[in-house]
């Protein structure tokens, strides 16, 4: 399982989870995109699909929510099967819900609350990996060290970052590209890549080729369904 964190709202966190998943399901696997936020849900939004059913459903009363009936297929990439969240849902219920996800044989990917607090942690927890996405500017780098340590401190290694660049080019709030990529890549010891900020992320050249350039450069057990689904339910079991 994948997650993608990021230490504010609005960083394309959302963008880059999706875009991930679109990724995977070009490269022949039937990924899941997993919405964690229980305050502000939108991946159902960006994907294009009804806000219900909802993760929870997979640990309903019977606890036999089915994957692919509970999943929708993204507008744009039917091949990704959605699971929203939706405010309201236990912390519980969504802990329960990504602990199932963490086994599963198809390649999740999940979209994870903003900032660093315990709902970050939870998904972080499960992981086999964590992708952190920050804007190109000071408080972006801030903000990704602590997303970035608090991946560590639950035992999950950062495996890669995206660099999201301002819309308007530079500003004195606004450094260079290349030497903020290479600061986070150090900070993150982790591949990283940019994506341009534009209106319409999940369908422009640019930003999908830093998608695939990011998938490129992780470790496929990080994603990959089938292959590496009894090898995390071992992990699984001794976390």
């Amino acid at each position: 399982m994948l997650a993608v964190a990021g230490g504010k709202g609005g960083v394309g966190k959302t963008t880059t989870a999706l875009g991930l998943a679109y990724t995977v399901a070009d490269r022949g696997e039937r990924p899941l995109a997993v919405d964690a936020d229980r305050d502000m849900p939108d991946l159902h939004a960006a994907a294009g699909v009804d806000p219900r059913p909802t993760v929870a459903a997979l640990v309903d009363a019977d606890g036999a929510g089915d994957l692919r009936t509970v999943a929708q297929p993204a507008l744009d990439e039917p091949g990704v099967g959605v699971l929203p969240a939706a405010p309201g849902i236990a912390r519980a219920t969504m802990r329960r819900a990504l602990r199932r996800l963490s086994c599963a044989a198809p390649a999740v990917v999940v979209d994870c609350p903003a900032g660093a607090g315990p709902d970050v942690a939870d998904p972080l927890r499960l992981a086999d990996g964590c992708v952190v996405v920050a804007r190109r500017t000071p408080a972006g780098v801030r903000d990704a060290a602590k997303t970035a340590a608090l991946s560590r401190a639950v035992d999950t290694p950062v495996v890669g970052g995206l660099v999201v660049e301002g819309r308007h080019g530079r500003s004195t709030d606004d450094p260079p590209s290349a030497p903020v990529r290479r600061s986070l890549g150090r900070l993150f010891d982790a591949p990283t890549v940019t994506a341009p900020a534009v209106e319409r992320p999940l369908s422009d050249r640019p930003v999908i080729r830093a998608h695939g350039r990011l998938l490129d450069a992780l470790p496929e057990s990080v994603w990959s369904g089938g292959r590496h689904a009894a090898s995390r339910r071992r992990a699984r079991g001794r976390r």
